[in-house]
């Protein structure tokens, strides 16, 4: 077979000019039935359509499709010896196809050394993004997770404070202690004034499962929290509450399609206030968090690409609302403004070989509002009161945009992969359920559990609280 027919009939889709073996590795070739031999003679200048290809001469052309490199046959060769849409090798003359597989793709490249000027084709650079980037995507979805839930925390707290242990019974409190008959019941009574004042300590723990259902290349998203919070409040009467919190944070996440994990933990500090004048009320919330990320990226190499970062937030909440007593039921509306500040630091990863990514730092940023009503039920016994409670509402986020996540390859730096973020709902439902346990005024036992759905979204959390006065 003379040298023209063998490039006319097995080399289409592929051009080697002016690069020794050495310097390239093993080049393969499609599966076309060709086994070239080991040191295939190949003259220079040789014209194909048209095309005056250069190469190199003893090109080592090894059995074809060993690796499994995924590489286009039936390609056009442009006039200039190039295929368009395919990279070429700088100073090489070497042309690799484009594949279109992750895999394929991983296996080409693997063929190379590392080079600050080698630079792919779109379509490369298309099929490393879609399947490396999604990790560093969900950094800022669990880094939002983690914050949001240590104020979820503190919100469960304002709303057990509202829900049955003051409001609906300011002007009748149980007392084996203080307190006069009253007539119509026989029971002990406290005649509540405005110079009450205590502090109050309480404990809580907090589990989130959230599932993201379209996640770009993953699928997918899950999200686990497990929030522990410590806090003391003031009470300078029974209208004003001004507390101090701090929250411990860990997340589990995990990808569709087996792409990657990551563990984080952090720190929150929550400072808050609510203010009573019935039938209204009004809260606020200021917190800031910080979080430690251990992230683990399968690449398209199979290897494990492994990095860790850290992320901090602000969030801020504004709550309003009135409650009325309806016969036995303290019931109304209420309404949340929160805005969540965000940063996720860049981060090197190693362990995948040439496939690891510097990735860049990340802002996010949420504005939400929470339009809902709320009942209760707070029943007296001899011994405190329960006070079972029930909420729905309508969440609409406003700041629901799609950023460019980016990231270059460590070992070729020229090669800058980009996605977008996932976009998620706009709008969701709210379903919440709670009981509060209050023993004689002084120990108060909450357990609170609520769920949040949207089209592509599902978050559940539960909730359990301990509080003691002073």
């Amino acid at each position: 077979m003379n040298s023209s027919t063998f490039l006319r009939n097995a080399l289409v889709g592929i051009v080697v000019s002016f690069l020794p073996a050495a310097a390239f590795g093993q080049l393969v070739i499609p599966n076309l039935g060709v086994n070239a031999g080991p040191a295939g003679n190949v003259s220079t200048s040789i014209t194909v359509n048209g095309a005056n290809i250069g190469v190199g001469t003893q090109a080592d052309i090894n059995v074809l499709g060993q690796l499994g490199v995924n590489v286009g046959a039936g390609v056009n060769v442009g006039a200039d010896g190039t295929i368009p849409g395919v990279p070429s090798l700088p100073g090489s003359g070497v042309v690799l196809g484009s594949g279109g597989s992750a895999g394929g793709t991983a296996a080409s490249i693997s063929l190379l050394s590392p080079s600050s000027s080698l630079v792919f084709s779109d379509a490369i650079l298309d099929t490393l993004s879609n399947s490396s980037l999604p990790s560093p995507i969900s950094q800022r979805f669990v880094a939002f997770q983690g914050i949001s839930a240590a104020t979820r925390d503190i919100g469960a707290r304002l709303l057990e404070i509202r829900t049955g242990q003051y409001v609906g019974l300011y002007e009748m409190k149980l007392n084996n202690e203080f307190g006069e008959p009253f007539e119509s019941e026989g029971k002990n009574a406290v005649i509540v004034t405005d110079d009450d004042t205590w502090w109050e300590i309480y404990a809580q723990g907090d589990l989130f499962d959230g599932e993201i259902e379209e996640f770009g290349f993953a699928d997918s998203l899950d999200i686990s929290t497990y929030v522990g919070t410590l806090g003391v409040e003031y009470h300078p009467n029974y209208y004003q509450t001004l507390g101090f919190a701090a929250s411990w944070i860990e997340t589990d996440s995990s990808l569709g399609n087996n792409l990657g994990s990551s563990d984080i933990s952090g720190v929150a500090l929550s400072l808050y206030g609510s203010w009573y004048d019935g039938p209204l009320y009004v809260d606020g919330l200021i917190a800031y968090g910080w979080l430690d990320h251990d992230i683990s990226r399968r690449a398209p190499n199979n290897l494990s690409a492994l990095g860790a970062t850290e992320s901090a937030a602000w969030n801020f909440q504004f709550n309003t609302g009135a409650n009325f007593s309806f016969h036995q039921f303290v019931t109304g509306p209420y309404l949340r403004a929160e805005y969540t500040n965000g940063t996720v630091d860049e981060y090197r990863e190693s362990g995948a070989g040439l496939l690891n990514l510097d990735v860049e730092g990340q802002d996010y940023d949420s504005l939400s509002s929470q339009l809902g009503w709320q009942i209760s039920l707070p029943i007296e016994t001899p011994r405190g009161t329960i006070a079972p409670h029930l909420r729905a509402a309508w969440v609409h986020e406003y700041l629901n945009d799609s950023n460019l996540v980016g990231a270059s390859l460590v070992s070729f730096p020229s090669n800058r992969l980009t996605a977008q973020s996932v976009k998620l709902d706009d709008d969701y439902a709210v379903f919440g359920a709670g009981v509060v346990l209050s023993r004689n005024n002084r120990m108060t036992l909450s357990a609170d559990y609520e769920i949040l759905v949207g089209d592509e979204i599902t978050n559940q959390a539960a909730s359990l609280s301990l509080s003691i006065k002073f």
